[in-house]
């Protein structure tokens, strides 16, 4: 099994490759299992931004600024 820093750094890459839409579904993923991992709340806004939705770009943002360091 994957952990969450190996799962944000997979999202790193599918978002380099410009596959936003599957970056997005294995975050809101790794977002079930760590719940409260400011990097992938973090990743999540990045993914949203770019995607051009920059109301859950926000609310991901506010979450990872919440979370703080915890993985």
């Amino acid at each position: 099994p994957l952990n969450d820093e190996q799962l944000v750094r997979i999202s790193t890459e599918l978002i380099r490759k410009r596959k936003m839409e599957d970056a997005i579904r294995l975050l809101r993923l790794n977002m079930d299992y760590f719940p409260t991992s400011s990097a992938t709340a973090q990743q999540l806004s990045k993914a949203y931004r770019i995607s051009g939705n920059a109301g859950l770009s926000q609310k991901y943002l506010s979450k990872s600024n919440e979370f703080g360091n915890n993985p």
